[in-house]
């Protein structure tokens, strides 16, 4: 039995690789206050003196009378933050294993404080360790940042560097020379990466923050978030009904065959496809990952299609619960999912009704940890799928729907999002095409402004034909459409268009941005991928 690690280890352990929640304070280098508070204090609250660590970890402390903490691993400054909570994520894997000081400093206009803890790392690092300098930065666009790299255990202290993410976040030099894009990205941070010549399996990486030289970092991070959050919220409560639905079956098999709602769940090993079950407790069910994390389901109703696979129950049910990651997570889930009669009119190939129709509706509210604040949701997605297939072809439809809230101390978004996809497959002529919208009306505050997209709206299309090789080219030019703006507390702030015109038959086509009143672009989506 296998239980979906790769979800838990993604929704849990911090949301690492989900980029749409609110910009955090603790993820950007930041410049010296210029007014600081008098008289400070301050303590590290995590990790806990002699922690054992390993990989990246949440390094936060708490503070009062100032507005600047300084991070130090081992009298070396690895970070800064100027807002509470005071936090950064520390890759452990800087350092050689053993034993480490890590330090804060609290800075005011009389004085400053300090706490420091010793930590253990281990990460079965042995000969050379790289360390990046600095390992954070904050670069404008166009701009550059010079990296350096320390290497230990071997004579041979030449490295490789490279942007982890592509040219669309910078590039580098071979001497460590970063330069930004001349468009902030989405997500906007570059992953810098020193790689050993000597042995290159061992690498250390930097984290650059790039801005823009008119718009402040966390404004550019926001409006991309709320016009792109949505999905990934969407994708957040389907793979929590996936992976509460897979643990279900994987209790019930072990446990006779019996619908199983409680007990836990035990992986044998890290990676492993083995688990025990056990019947304590008795009133959720507990997933325990070798080195992972614990998660706790809470079922208040489990209703669907029993009798087949736990996908099958996926397609058909009525399921409310709550998933737990002690202090992490800590959301309800209400989803239903379920096949409906097909006695309407679609725009098919042929006009026909469509084969199937199913229709969703999941309602994610609570909050979870992410990088040191504490972000509560307010969700609503909802949808349909509907397609069709005939001999030679097959055509399918999503329209979905999003709307709710997403807030952190940092800022609060307000979601108002729909999509439409739509894909024909023709074996016939061997060609597939994509139509795609994008329709958004999302608004976020920050430091009491409000910016809000009006009307923003994409259309694209796509082809390709197997035969000739093209993929994913430009078709139906007058189909693509981008319009719509946003407003700064009621004030035009900049209009939605593409990265450039609209041309048949190109590879991928244009990219969608903001354009900003000053000139400058904010990139949005990538509608069609270059292949």
């Amino acid at each position: 039995m296998k239980i979906g690690q790769k979800f838990v280890l993604k929704l849990f352990l911090c949301f690492l690789t989900i980029p749409f929640l609110l910009w955090q304070p603790g993820c950007s280098d930041k410049s010296d206050p210029t007014d600081p508070i008098i008289n400070p204090s301050v303590s590290i609250t995590s990790p806990a003196a002699w922690d054992t660590v390993s990989g990246t970890i949440n390094f936060s402390a708490d503070a009062s009378n100032t507005n600047l903490i300084r991070f130090y691993c081992d009298n070396l400054e690895i970070g800064n933050d100027n807002s509470a909570p005071f936090s950064m994520l520390w890759n452990s894997q800087n350092v050689n294993d053993g034993t480490h000081t890590l330090k804060v400093a609290a800075e005011g206009t009389s004085g400053s404080a300090e706490a420091q803890v010793q930590i253990i790392t281990s990460n079965g690092l042995t000969g050379i360790v790289i360390t990046v300098i600095p390992a954070m930065a904050s670069v404008q666009t166009g701009q550059t940042q010079q990296f350096n790299a320390q290497v230990t255990g071997s004579t041979n202290t030449a490295v490789t560097w490279t942007v982890d993410e592509g040219s669309t976040h910078g590039s580098i030099s071979t001497t460590g020379l970063y330069t930004a894009p001349s468009m902030v990205p989405s997500p906007p941070r570059a992953t810098i990466r020193a790689t050993s010549v000597a042995d290159p399996s061992k690498s250390s990486t930097a984290v650059v923050t790039i801005t823009s030289s008119g718009v402040a970092a966390e404004v550019i991070t926001l409006c991309q978030s709320s016009f792109n959050s949505a999905n990934e919220a969407g994708e957040l409560g389907t793979e929590a009904v996936a992976l509460a639905a897979e643990a279900v079956w994987g209790a019930s098999e072990l446990n006779g065959g019996n619908l199983t709602l409680s007990g836990t769940l035990t992986q044998s090993a890290q990676g492993s496809d083995v688990w025990t079950y056990s019947a304590n407790p008795t009133n959720k069910l507990v997933l325990i990952y070798a080195g992972g994390p614990v998660v706790e389901f809470t079922f208040t109703t489990f209703n669907g299609y029993l009798n087949g696979t736990w996908e099958d129950f996926i397609d058909q049910h009525n399921i409310d619960f709550t998933v737990f990651v002690q202090n992490q997570t800590n959301l309800r889930i209400q989803s239903e999912s379920g096949f409906v009669a097909t006695g309407y009119s679609k725009s098919l190939k042929t006009g026909a009704i469509p084969e199937w129709r199913r229709e969703w509706q999941r309602i994610i509210t609570g909050t979870t940890l992410h990088e040191g604040e504490i972000v509560t949701l307010n969700l609503v997605h909802n949808g349909e799928e509907y397609g069709s297939i005939e001999p030679g072809w097959t055509h399918l439809m999503h329209d979905e729907n999003y709307s709710g809230t997403i807030s952190s101390p940092s800022a609060q978004m307000t979601i108002s999002q729909s999509s439409y996809m739509s894909r024909l497959h023709d074996s016939n002529t061997a060609t597939h095409v994509l139509n795609g919208q994008l329709t958004n009306n999302s608004s976020f505050v920050l430091n009491g402004i409000t910016y809000k997209y009006e009307n923003a709206h994409a259309a694209w299309a796509a082809g390709s034909t197997l035969s000739s090789g093209d993929f994913n080219v430009v078709i139906d030019t007058n189909y693509w459409k981008a319009q719509g703006t946003m407003l700064k507390n009621g004030q035009l702030f900049g209009n939605i268009q593409f990265t450039g015109p609209v041309v048949a038959n190109a590879y991928g086509g244009p990219d969608l941005v903001l354009h900003l009143t000053t000139g400058e672009d904010i990139f949005l989506h990538t509608l069609v991928p270059y292949p």
